[in-house]
């Protein structure tokens, strides 16, 4: 990756980058325009964008959260669950969080759960484990 966009209140920028490196648990970037700690310090709080052609390229039946959230959750007998609205990071796996109306639904990101994901019309396929039903977002 050779370059960024960074976001700032209404301001969209492409910065070109020279070196990245990790130090402890954040990496460190350094622009080519950017000279010195107070031109730096102006970046500070910025949203770091990257283009989809920038992105790693995933395992097969990966996906990037920003891709889930939204897709529309059906059962196999096409009975409409509600909307991705967040993905919930467990450790074993992932869960989606799926909300239709006032109901929450959170669904394993697990193979036999997860029968089909169809991008080109937003559709997520899913046969639900036994007992699980929505529950009230109140």
């Amino acid at each position: 990756m050779d370059r960024v966009i960074l976001t700032k209140g209404n301001l969209n920028s492409e910065y070109l980058i020279n070196e990245v490196k990790q130090h402890k648990k954040y990496f460190l970037i350094d622009f080519q325009c950017i000279s010195d700690m107070n031109a730096a310090e102006l970046l500070t709080g910025a949203l770091l964008q990257v283009t989809r052609e920038q992105l790693v390229k995933l395992p097969a039946d990966s996906y990037f959260v920003f891709d889930i959230i939204g897709l529309s959750v059906y059962t196999e007998t096409s009975e409409y669950l509600g909307k991705i609205e967040d993905v919930l990071h467990t450790g074993a796996n992932d869960v989606y969080v799926v909300k239709k109306d006032r109901l929450s639904l959170l669904v394993p990101a697990l193979k036999q759960v997860v029968k089909k994901i169809d991008f080109d019309n937003c559709r997520m396929i899913v046969k639900l484990p036994e007992g699980l039903e929505a529950t009230s977002a109140d």
